[in-house]
């Protein structure tokens, strides 16, 4: 799938609204809805790749600046670098990853940091089973009562959150902090009473010490997130897709 993305337009021309709707197939409405709020926006996704180009062609020809993602290659990649420990270095981040190996991340290599909020969704089916009085079964017994299995399936669903740091270098896959899987000793005697505190001075020590890197924090909000990817793309599978296309616009 492609993901045709828009960014850093300054006004919605009539005409170009006009070309896109008529692209897609939807009304010039629908297309102002996907524009509101500002950039970056994923427009569109499609199957075959010549529509994304299509697309991307009328665009350009009325002067939006376009990218083009392959989205299931990019879901392939590995070599996502979830941050297990970190400790505040004089002119250096320290980290230790979940597979074990660590480094230390100068603060001026830090180009842009965004704080997001990750939603888990799980489903969980239970099968109760119960007797149940049969009136049919206690007339052709002549009157002895008779009962009947029932068997009856509940689905539960539950829902999890927790906030996320992206450290984005240059081009290199991201450094993620999750914020219930670290551990937080590297911060010493500044260690926090709570996880959410603890994150909170995280993400103030990250800025203060990476004065020249880009931030946001508009991942934190749902309606932005959903703002961002689209129809198409559920934040709960794509929030990863959507921080690498708000870096990319933002640098």
């Amino acid at each position: 799938m492609y993901a045709v993305v828009i960014y850093h337009w300054k006004e919605q021309k009539p005409e170009m609204i006009r070309a896109v709707a008529g692209d897609l197939g939807i009304t010039e409405y629908e297309v102002q809805q996907r524009m509101i709020g500002g950039s970056p926006v994923v427009l569109a996704c499609f199957a075959d790749p010549h529509q994304a180009e299509a697309l991307s062609d009328t665009l350009k020809s009325h002067d939006m600046q376009v990218m083009i993602i392959d989205i299931d290659a990019f879901q392939r990649r590995t070599g996502r670098f979830v941050v297990r420990w970190f400790a505040f270095g004089p002119s250096a981040l320290r980290i230790k990853l979940e597979d074990g190996r660590g480094g230390e991340i100068p603060y001026e290599k830090i180009g842009v940091i965004l704080t997001g909020l990750s939603t888990t969704r799980n489903t969980e089916t239970t099968t109760e089973s119960r007797r149940k009085f049969s009136l049919g079964r206690t007339i052709v017994a002549g009157g002895i009562p008779m009962s009947k299995k029932v068997t009856n399936q509940k689905k539960t669903e539950s829902i999890s959150q927790r906030k996320v740091i992206y450290l984005f270098i240059h081009d290199r896959m991201p450094l993620v902090f999750l914020q219930d899987t670290l551990v937080w000793d590297g911060l010493g005697e500044k260690m926090k009473l709570s996880r959410e505190q603890n994150f909170a001075f995280l993400t103030s020590e990250l800025r203060r010490h990476c004065p020249g890197a880009m931030w946001d924090d508009r991942l934190l909000k749902r309606f932005a997130q959903v703002r961002l990817l689209g129809p198409t793309l559920n934040p709960d599978t794509y929030l990863d897709l959507a921080a690498a296309i708000l870096a990319r616009t933002l640098r």
